[in-house]
């Protein structure tokens, strides 16, 4: 009787519209109440696994005697584990630096596990061995540790330190996360001489945003002075659970936090230091910093690279050649990275992307052409805000070649699977930073247009009398398609496993497959092969499926979303089926010609039938995706426009026996 009184209690809280959390309770490390380890729901998400009863992240900035910044970042959540599922709300696993230089480490670990026994409240305390620390990968290592004893209807308190020895810089801090929020602080402390261009994306809104204010002392210009610490503290009730939307890069975008990026550090007597305010001081810094001087290496491996293809003659074979000649004598180590050093490259036959690109670009600068590094924050980071400069805002550098003739190429020189004007979907974006070799001045480039993408399928069928189709079907696509459909092929690891995703029917059956070429640097990738299937024969008739593939069929979607929805890359799609049939028929039924569009030709789609001659039938399908995005606002228009077009794929042509 009692536990149905607190669910009671709980529901007739959750129906009352106050700014508070909805469910009470005292937030202090170790006050875990018998009204929480009797809850069993949550009544403003009856579907959550888990809940954050509360939490609470202290993002700290300190200065050492040096007057050099550090952060500190420290963590309290306590969970409540709902269902069965939620019980993974105990597991925790942290990917950091190794290197000591860094400074990176994860400390003061404490996780308790609260269950009822008897009426009363019986603590757990994690012990060493459900804690683990080993090496991860490269430089970086991971710590994981999990809450003993854990039960539906535990209570898990997980407390952690993580500290960074060189850390002005706060960037994002989440108050969102997979579980609903009870109740959520996030406080920011740093001291007076640091400022920070700050932004919130608060949906839903922070419940409450404060300033207070704390005083220090600290040693500067030889005699201790006192300083004031600003603390901004957000506070959020009843935060919803973020849903992670299928088909997006980022999904986080949209998610609940506070963003904080050092633009100056002004120290009396100390460091006098700003960041980057505006655009041009962001190429400055760079140009400053010898990018540029990285793109004109005069290393003898230069030299030797740009006397071996100085007799080539055609554009984009030179370009093919030093890049293949590079890429055979310096070996990649798998990193990106924005910065580059041509010179270690060269020595150590080894390097980051950025390091890589620099060689190939100064090999191409000293034989006439004009190459310059580009900046590019990927899909999968978020998008770039022009209006304002944060810190870590790029991750990948990549190239602009300007060839003698004029022509304009962007490439990413280490990926096999790319070409010119031809980029992994995750660098299709709007705004990516070009650095100009030529007047050492920043500009904004579009890389989401530089190549037209298609795919054409010409599948040539014939029936017999007995519902048997026999044919072949050939395949040629054009840059984004033709490298989506080279990576797909390496995932595959062979033709034979390859084969089997060719078509969306289960019952067709693909023979003689041929995909030559699969791992050219080039724009273009054409396969074909020949398949058998049948038609569905009743009496006197025989109905033909002419689509083998449902393209655009595998979105996994939902009614709603919050989140964009990501189009890899824009595309034009051909599908052209033609059916020679037995003498003995006719057409009884041709499906009629239908046209969608969606977002004012954002996407179209046409679908025609055409009876060719008294045996000979065919199809045409165009479908076309002509932008990269569709935003929640567009999301219900997109869905019926999606939805129309999946119909036509079911569509039979109808034939009679005469």
């Amino acid at each position: 009787m009692k536990k149905a009184f607190i669910l009671l209690l709980f529901c007739v809280i959750s129906a009352t519209p106050l700014m508070a959390q909805t469910i009470d309770i005292d937030c202090n490390p170790g006050a875990v109440s018998v009204e929480e380890l009797k809850m069993d729901c949550y009544p403003l998400d009856t579907t959550a696994s888990a809940l954050v009863l509360c939490k609470s992240r202290h993002v700290k900035v300190t200065l050492d005697y040096l007057m050099k910044p550090s952060l500190t970042e420290t963590v309290y959540k306590r969970y409540k584990v709902l269902k069965e599922e939620g019980r993974d709300c105990a597991d925790f696993s942290f990917i950091h630096h190794s290197k000591r230089s860094f400074g990176e480490k994860i400390s003061d670990i404490k996780v308790v596990t609260y269950n009822l026994d008897g009426g009363q409240v019986v603590p757990s305390e994690m012990s060493s061995d459900l804690l683990y620390k080993h090496a991860f990968t490269g430089s970086f290592d991971r710590t994981a540790f999990s809450a003993p004893d854990v039960r539906v209807g535990s209570v898990v308190e997980v407390q952690y330190t993580i500290s960074y020895k060189d850390g002005g810089n706060v960037g994002r801090v989440f108050m969102q996360e997979e579980y609903p929020v009870n109740h959520g602080t996030i406080t920011i402390e740093y001291p007076q001489f640091l400022q920070y261009n700050k932004r919130l994306s608060d949906n839903p809104p922070f419940a409450e945003v404060n300033n207070d204010f704390d005083t220090y002392f600290t040693y500067l210009e030889g005699i201790h002075r006192k300083f004031t610490a600003v603390k901004d503290i957000y506070v959020a009730y009843d935060v919803p659970a973020f849903k992670v939307d299928p088909i997006c890069y980022y999904p986080y975008q949209s998610c609940m936090r506070v963003e904080y990026d050092l633009v100056r550090i002004d120290i009396p007597g100390g460091m006098q230091k700003t960041f980057p305010r505006t655009w041009e001081e962001f190429d400055n810094d760079f140009v400053r910093a010898g990018l540029l001087l990285m793109f004109k290496s005069k290393h003898k491996l230069v030299k030797k690279i740009a006397a071996e293809v100085k007799g080539i003659t055609d554009e984009e074979e030179l370009i093919k050649a030093v890049r293949n000649r590079v890429l055979s004598t310096v070996k990649w180590n798998k990193r990106m990275g924005i910065l580059a050093n041509t010179d270690y490259a060269c020595i150590y036959k080894e390097g980051d992307a950025s390091d890589i690109c620099a060689v190939v670009g100064s090999v191409l600068n000293r034989v006439g052409y004009s190459c310059s590094p580009v900046f590019i924050k990927t899909r999968d980071k978020g998008t770039i805000e022009v209006s304002e400069i944060f810190g870590s805002l790029f991750n990948v550098l990549i190239l602009q070649i300007i060839t003698p003739s004029g022509k304009i190429y962007y490439t990413d020189v280490v990926s096999d699977n790319a070409y010119l004007n031809v980029l992994p979907n995750t660098y299709l974006v709007s705004n990516a930073r070009l650095l100009s070799i030529s007047d050492k001045r920043g500009r904004w480039v579009d890389l989401t247009r530089i190549s037209e993408s298609s795919a054409a399928y010409d599948v040539v069928a014939s029936l017999d009398t007995s519902g048997s189709i026999e044919g072949e079907c050939i395949v040629v696509s054009d840059n984004e398609s033709a490298m989506n459909l080279k990576i797909d092929y390496d995932r595959r690891k062979n033709e034979e496993v390859f084969s089997y995703g060719l078509v969306d029917v289960a019952d067709v059956e693909v023979s003689e497959f041929e995909f030559p070429e699969h791992d050219a640097w080039s724009s273009r990738a054409s396969y074909h092969f020949e398949f058998s299937t049948e038609a569905e024969l009743t009496g006197d008739y025989i109905y033909v499926n002419p689509f083998m593939r449902r393209f655009y069929s595998g979105f996994n979607l939902d009614e709603e979303r919050l989140s964009q929805l990501d189009i890899p890359f824009a595309e034009t799609v051909k599908y052209s089926y033609k059916l020679t049939f037995p003498s003995g028929y006719d057409v009884e039924i041709l499906p009629q010609d239908q046209d969608f569009s969606f977002g004012h030709a954002k996407s179209r789609a046409t679908v025609r039938y055409e009876r060719v001659n008294e045996n000979e039938m065919r199809m045409d399908f165009v479908l076309i995706f002509d932008t990269y995005s569709v935003q929640p606002e567009e999301y219900r228009e997109f869905l019926v426009y999606l939805m129309d077009i999946l119909k036509i794929y079911d569509t039979a042509i109808v034939l009679r026996k005469k």
